[in-house]
């Protein structure tokens, strides 16, 4: 079983690479073809200041948009960034009104296709995988770790061709931090932590159920409502911890490592201090535990809340559709790592938007475009 993961995971990064040479090759021709097919009205349009290439207008049907000093293109409400060069000037003004050819329309469908398709088809298959060889006895640790090494690589490449924000796939040159604090503080902290809880927790949710004959837990109802339930429930405790490690100044002095950040990718995931990941097992299935939630159904949180999190802190330009009123998203969580502590302490959830709507602590990212404007922490 572990060569055919290893070969699933190998099979995957050889495809993420493949699709983005292509991409490369596609995006290449794309500027090419728009500087190709100028047809400029120079009465047309409105000036907007932005980052400006060569001396020559641009003639489009959509809109043009300025976000953070860098100039898209808006096309059925999707942006599409472009580099130095690619976007034209002239005196008069830039213009309002530009036509793209049909190979640039073309490929402006297939990256908002991407854009919609990336989180279900990698979210599924990677909790899919995981699940199934779980559940066929095969170790869970290692059918984890395997899956999220690989997910971990696909989401990475994937960055590169499907950028949030081109800026921030240049390296920040913390990679070995982030390493560090990855194996030291998450993995050892996570393990410990899950150790206690499903040692001592559970012996307790145990001993009450046998001394006092009650079981809380509704096992006998269908597997979707106690998945449900588990959802709500995990992420109730890790909400109100997340929440506490940063309204308390003595519990922010071990979460500001993760917020010390000024580029968003999947290796920023992980980076935590050692006492937040010993806790946080503990906030999110200390409760299930003493209700003796059965063990398939918990598995199942577990796997989808870690690759959720890769989600949330990459630099993928995904659109969840309608899942977005239901799960975080990378939107809703780079928001969260806002360097305005008026966004940043605001979509503490970490699966789930529901009870950041409920205590009115949730910023729609659909509402603020422009959003987060710097990350990191203020000096």
């Amino acid at each position: 079983m572990n060569k055919k993961l290893t070969f699933i995971a190998g099979a995957i990064s050889g495809l993420a690479l493949a699709y983005k040479l292509v991409s490369k090759k596609t995006q290449k021709k794309n500027n090419e073809a728009l500087i190709a097919t100028f047809v400029g009205n120079e009465d047309q349009g409105e000036y907007i200041n932005g980052k400006l290439g060569h001396d020559s207008p641009y003639k489009h049907e959509n809109k043009v948009n300025k976000i953070n000093d860098v100039l898209f293109i808006t096309q059925r409400n999707t942006f599409s960034e472009l580099e130095d060069g690619d976007i034209l000037q002239t005196s008069p003004p830039d213009f309002q009104s530009w036509e793209l050819d049909s190979e640039s329309s073309n490929t402006n469908k297939i990256r908002k296709l991407a854009t919609y398709l990336t989180f279900p088809v990698l979210m599924g298959g990677g909790v899919g995988i995981t699940y199934y060889a779980s559940s066929k006895g095969h170790d869970e640790n290692k059918v984890l770790g395997i899956v999220t090494i690989s997910l971990n690589v696909l989401i990475f490449l994937l960055e590169k061709v499907l950028p949030r924000r081109k800026e921030w796939n240049i390296s920040d040159r913390q990679e070995f931090q982030d390493i560090s604090h990855t194996i030291l503080g998450t993995i050892l902290g996570a393990a410990l932590g899950k150790f206690f809880t499903d040692t001592y927790i559970a012996r307790l949710g145990k001993f009450i159920a046998e001394k006092y004959h009650i079981n809380l837990w509704p096992k006998n109802s269908p597997y979707i409502f106690q998945l449900a339930l588990v959802f709500l429930i995990a992420d109730f405790g890790r909400y109100w911890q997340h929440r506490a490690l940063h309204k308390s100044e003595f519990l922010w002095r071990y979460h500001v490592l993760h917020h010390d950040v000024k580029r968003m990718n999947a290796f920023k995931t992980s980076r935590s201090h050692f006492v937040e990941r010993f806790f946080q097992p503990i906030f999110l299935f200390g409760l299930l535990a003493l209700l003796k939630t059965p063990e398939k159904v918990t598995r199942f949180y577990m796997i989808s809340n870690s690759f959720l999190g890769m989600f949330d802190h990459s630099n993928l330009d995904i659109d969840l559709g309608p899942f977005s009123y239901v799960f975080t998203g990378p939107a809703e969580h780079h928001i969260h790592h806002s360097q305005d502590m008026k966004e940043g302490n605001t979509n503490f959830g970490s699966a789930l938007v529901t009870w950041d709507m409920l205590f009115n602590t949730y910023t729609d990212p659909r509402k603020n475009p422009g959003s987060p404007v710097e990350l990191g922490v203020e000096d």
